[in-house]
């Protein structure tokens, strides 16, 4: 027989009590069991794939700089697709941290330096280096 919450039993028979007091009692250990101690890695992906589904972007959503495969890499790990997870959570670092810009902007910064350093030239001065290393012709 359920019991009141002060322990003492309840004067109606309440089945549904009986089935909340054993599915409380599953929790209650649950947390208790997760007090004494931090859960595996192994544990949490279980239960991350177990939970609620993430549904997968749409063609649109997935062409989100960060956001399109970040979403896809979640939605791979909790399908058990570890190998698109992780190239996924790659291009979604790639979004983030754009290499080939900044390699292109250091480079650009390196040949600005150096014109300041030699100092820059006029159109008519230009054009006459141009003339004396035979580059191009007259025209």
């Amino acid at each position: 027989m359920a019991r009141m919450p002060r322990g003492e039993p309840r004067s109606v028979p309440d089945p549904e009590g009986e089935m909340y007091d054993r599915a409380m009692a599953k929790v209650r250990a649950q947390r208790e069991a997760e007090d004494r101690g931090l859960r595996s890695p192994a544990e949490m992906l279980e239960e991350f794939q177990k939970g609620p589904r993430i549904e997968r972007p749409s063609l649109a959503q997935s062409f989100i700089p960060i956001v399109g495969p970040a979403w896809e890499a979640v939605a791979d790990l909790q399908d058990g697709n570890y190998g698109g997870a992780a190239f996924n959570a790659a291009m979604a670092v790639g979004d983030a941290l754009p290499a080939g810009a900044v390699v292109k902007g250091l480079r650009a910064a390196s040949k600005g330096v150096g014109v300041l350093k030699k100092g820059s030239v006029t159109a008519n001065a230009a054009s006459k280096q141009i003339l004396e290393s035979r580059i191009g012709g007259k025209g």
